[in-house]
């Protein structure tokens, strides 16, 4: 009985394990909107910015990336599996450390509280986020 089970079991790991092939694999997500963040002078590395889509009072998160070593990101799906390509239309972007030592006050982490508002015109506009109040802590 014990054998016949074990008999039954490897065969299913092994079609569980081919059909996840995909394990390891990374989602292409090029092709999303692009943007910058910086305080000015200097960019802003390891910030989490997301975009929420405003509709009248309401918002929904639709694009997120990581800042870069020179402050570039480029918007995935929240799911991150493809590009986020932004339409023309009204946003809101909140912040979060993605790692980087850099203390964000607390209003930029709720889209109903951020003073990071914009609107795009067409489909190739690039996101400028500049904040003078954000600095690096080295």
């Amino acid at each position: 009985m014990i054998q016949k089970s074990r008999l039954t079991f490897f065969p299913l790991l092994v079609i569980a394990i081919v059909g996840c092939g995909r394990v390891g694999s990374v989602p292409d997500t090029s092709g999303g909107t692009t943007g910058k963040i910086h305080n000015g002078r200097e960019p802003l590395i390891g910030i989490q910015v997301t975009v929420y889509q405003v509709d009248g009072d309401s918002t929904e998160p639709i694009g997120v990336a990581a800042s870069r070593l020179d402050g570039s990101f480029e918007l995935a799906t929240m799911d991150g599996t493809c590009a986020c390509q932004l339409p023309a239309g009204e946003y809101r972007c909140t912040l979060e450390s993605a790692g980087a030592p850099i203390s964000i006050p607390t209003e930029f982490a709720k889209p109903e509280t951020t003073p990071l508002k914009i609107a795009l015109s067409n489909d190739d506009e690039a996101i400028d986020l500049k904040i003078p109040q954000l600095k690096n802590d080295r």
